[in-house]
C-alpha cells in the first residue's frame, strides 16, 4: 500500500524474464510512488519529470541516486488495487532501458480506521544524518508530531520535513539554521534546512527530539532538543 515509504519487494515473472511485478492498494486518491533497487535510495528507477501520470522506455532515468521528487503517480479510489510492472531490457553490450506501467485490476474496501488514518496528513523528517536517504515517519505524542535522532559527533545534522513524504511539498525555515523563526512551505526546500548543533549551546553527539507543531492543518513550529 502506497502510505508509508516502506518498500514492496516486485516478483519477477518465471515466464517472463526481466518483467517484475507488484500489487499496491491505494489509501487515498493520489499515490506517488518510485523503483528502488535492492533497497537503496542510491539505485533509483524515477520518471523524467514530476508526478508523472504513465511510463514509457523513453522517460524513466536511473539507476542512480539522483531522482528525488521525481515519481509517478497512481490515481483513483481509495481501496483500488494497481499491478505496477517493471520491464528490463537490453544490458548486454549497453545499458539496459527500463518501462513502467500500471492498471488498476480491483477493488476492495478498506477499514474504516484505515480510512480515517489516510485522511489524517503525515509528516517525514528528511536529513543529514543518513545522506538524506531515508523518509523517517514523525508520530504524534498527543501534543506535535516528533521524531529521535542521533547527531553524530563531527558536524551538524541538517534537516527537513516532507508532507507525506513528498519531496515537493517540503517545510523548511525561512533561513539556514532556523531556530525559532517562521516555517515555509510546501514546495521545493533548496537549500534551506534547519540545523541541529549549530549553536554553542547545542552540544554536537547524542540523541535529540525533533518536534513540529501543528496549527489548522499546517506547520507553525519547528524545535529540537537534546534527549
Amino acid at each position: 500500500r502506497l502510505s508509508k515509504w516502506s518498500f514492496l519487494e516486485m516478483q519477477e515473472d518465471a515466464a517472463q524474464p526481466g518483467v517484475y511485478r507488484a500489487e499496491t492498494q491505494l489509501l487515498s486518491r493520489n499515490s506517488t510512488f518510485s523503483i528502488v533497487r535492492n533497497e537503496d535510495w542510491r539505485q533509483m528507477l524515477y520518471p523524467a519529470r514530476r508526478y508523472a501520470a504513465e511510463g514509457s522506455a523513453a522517460d524513466v532515468l536511473g539507476p542512480d541516486g539522483y531522482g528525488r521528487g521525481f515519481e509517478w503517480v497512481l490515481q483513483g479510489e481509495p481501496g483500488d488495487v494497481f499491478a505496477v510492472e517493471l520491464q528490463r531490457s537490453g544490458g548486454v553490450g549497453g545499458p539496459p532501458a527500463f518501462a513502467v506501467s500500471w492498471r488498476r485490476v480491483r477493488h476492495e474496501d478498506l477499514p474504516q480506521e484505515e480510512v480515517r488514518a489516510a485522511k489524517q496528513e503525515r509528516f517525514y523528517a528528511v536529513g543529514s544524518w543518513d545522506g538524506w536517504i531515508g523518509r523517517h515517519r514523525m508520530t504524534w505524542d498527543g501534543e506535535c508530531y516528533v521524531f529521535e535522532v542521533t547527531v553524530r559527533e563531527s558536524c551538524p545534522e541538517q534537516f527537513q520535513i516532507l508532507a507525506d513524504g513528498d519531496w515537493n511539498r517540503a517545510w523548511y525555515p525561512s533561513q539556514v539554521g532556523g531556530a525559532g523563526g517562521a516555517v515555509i512551505g510546501p514546495g521545493l526546500g533548496q537549500e534551506l534546512c534547519w540545523v541541529i548543533g549549530m549553536s554553542e549551546e547545542e552540544e554536537l553527539g547524542g540523541r535529540y527530539i525533533i518536534r513540529l507543531h501543528v496549527q489548522n492543518g499546517r506547520p507553525s513550529q519547528v524545535a529540537w532538543a537534546r534527549r
